[in-house]
């Protein structure tokens, strides 16, 4: 799900993917400012959402809600209005080669243009397309980035301190028995590389991650992101510290 104040009253509004009667749909519920929703509203989203992010794509000051459409090798943007409603859905293409299976989601400025760029975490290719801002409400087309197998989540930070976003991503599985998160060190221009690969251990399964600063000061300029790990078969979370 995407929490963002979407019709800019000063509440923190919800909008979480959902499969009703086999309809794609975004439910979006309004914040009432006391721990309260609204009734959902259903946004049609296309075929099999799951992941979805809150930005302002297009720079209208509204929000938009990206989604990744697992089922149909697309993702679907859809134009907030700032009044909490959502244009149709316009999808583009992970790409026709493969069955990719885009099932995550993140956003950052990958290429420094001043505009918000999207990374998709693919399940199916074990893979990562970063989709570049067009800036005309867009995206160019896609270029892919290898992972590990089975990849379900995806964190977006500077994990190097040079200033520029890089990208975790939680291996599901791996070729060997030892699971692990592979990180794509961010060039600025919207590229990746090197990857790294971190181990886990083995029976970990990890599915999703989440940065923050865990033993640093966040004020600090000098301050490394670390990154939590949550681990399905472990029943664990890994703390990494970033070094």
């Amino acid at each position: 799900m995407a929490v963002a104040d979407f019709n800019e009253d000063g509440n923190d509004d919800v909008a979480v993917t959902a499969v009703m009667n086999g309809i794609g749909n975004v439910s979006f519920l309004l914040g009432d400012g006391a721990g309260g929703f609204s009734t959902p509203v259903l946004f049609p989203a296309e075929t099999s959402p799951s992941g979805v992010v809150a930005v302002d794509l297009d720079g209208d000051m509204n929000l938009d809600l990206i989604v990744a459409n697992s089922l149909t090798n697309e993702i679907s943007l859809l134009s907030g209005n700032g009044d909490g409603t959502f244009d149709p859905p316009v999808s583009f293409s992970i790409g026709t080669d493969a069955f990719h299976r885009p099932v995550a989601l993140v956003s950052e400025d990958f290429d420094e243009d001043g505009t918000p760029d999207l990374a998709a975490v693919n399940n199916e290719s074990g893979s990562v397309s970063i989709f570049l801002n067009d800036g005309a409400g867009g995206f160019a087309a896609p270029t892919r980035f290898p992972v590990g197998l089975e990849p379900q989540g995806i964190e977006v930070g500077d994990f190097n301190g040079d200033g520029k976003p890089d990208l975790v991503i939680p291996n599901f599985r791996t070729a060997v028995e030892t699971q692990s998160v592979t990180v794509y060190v961010g060039v600025g221009d919207g590229t990746f590389g090197p990857s790294l690969e971190i181990t886990l251990g083995t029976s970990k399964n990890p599915v999703a991650a989440a940065a923050g600063y865990f033993d640093d000061d966040p004020v600090d300029p000098n301050a490394l992101r670390d990154l939590v790990v949550v681990n399905r078969s472990g029943n664990s979370v890994s703390v990494l510290l970033g070094q």
